[in-house]
């Protein structure tokens, strides 16, 4: 599949290798049948962006309960009932009113 933005970012060392191998897939995949590696593509990065998420929030002195009792649901749980759209939506909650250096990374600036 030919697609600029991607090829840009395709085999940078800032990416973890995870994220540039399913780059490749999408462009060496054709155009008609990229679907399935474009949602797993997505899911990557949404992936990705929840654990650094977590990992901020985990370092802040503001925590929940709530958010709390869900990561420890989260790593106990033993089916693989979380898919990374809903992750994500319980990350973005949790660093939403957070501040400091490492959560204005992640989040959208004004």
């Amino acid at each position: 599949m030919k697609n600029t933005e991607l090829e840009k970012i395709h085999n940078n060392s800032l990416i973890p290798k995870r994220l540039n191998d399913l780059v490749a897939e999408v462009l060496e995949e054709d155009p008609a049948y990229a679907a399935d590696e474009l949602v797993e593509l997505s899911e990557e990065i949404l992936f990705q962006l929840s654990a650094i998420g977590m990992s901020i929030y985990l370092n802040q002195s503001n925590q929940k309960d709530v958010f709390n009792d869900f990561i420890i649901d989260l790593f106990t749980v033993k089916s693989h009932s979380y898919n990374a759209g809903p992750l994500f939506k319980w990350t973005a909650h949790m660093v939403k009113d957070l501040e400091g250096d490492d959560v204005s990374l992640i989040k959208p600036r004004n």
